[in-house]
């Protein structure tokens, strides 16, 4: 039986299950901790990653983005790598 290129092989394997989530913070600005939505959400994708093996593999911020909260930049920066 001859073997597959790694071309052929690359086009049968499927492409893994991807899903959609869409999160929302609660309405305070800052946690109890002083944590910003952006940092607790950094925090729970390394979470996932971690301990259940789910990578987040794109985030985009959809209602706005506030220009004095640099730490939603970093995620998108960290993230994007």
């Amino acid at each position: 039986m001859a073997q597959l290129s790694n071309r052929a092989h690359c086009l049968m394997t499927p492409r893994p299950t991807e899903y959609v989530v869409t999160l929302r913070p609660e309405p305070a600005r800052r946690d109890s901790t002083g944590r910003t939505p952006a940092e607790r959400l950094r925090m729970a994708l390394k979470r996932l990653l971690r301990s259940h093996g789910l990578r987040c593999v794109s985030v985009r911020e959809v209602n706005g983005h506030s220009a004095d909260d640099e730490s939603s930049d970093r995620l998108s920066n960290s993230e994007s790598r």
